[in-house]
């Protein structure tokens, strides 16, 4: 699974993603030679990354 940073202008151009493996548990951050990204923007992918993407243990 993977959350995704986009533009949102010029075709939602990807600008990074955090990647979840299922198979470890690790996540990896991906950018885009887009430009920069502000580390405000970056901190929040991550953290919405955490929240988001690990599998919920409903048991």
């Amino acid at each position: 699974m993977f959350l995704e940073l986009s533009d949102g202008v010029i075709e939602h151009a990807p600008l990074a993603e955090v990647f979840y493996a299922d198979a470890n548990g690790q996540m990896t951050l991906a950018t885009f030679d887009k430009g920069s990204i502000p580390l405000e923007v970056v901190k929040w992918l991550i953290s919405e990354a955490k929240r988001r993407l690990p599998p919920v243990d409903d048991r």
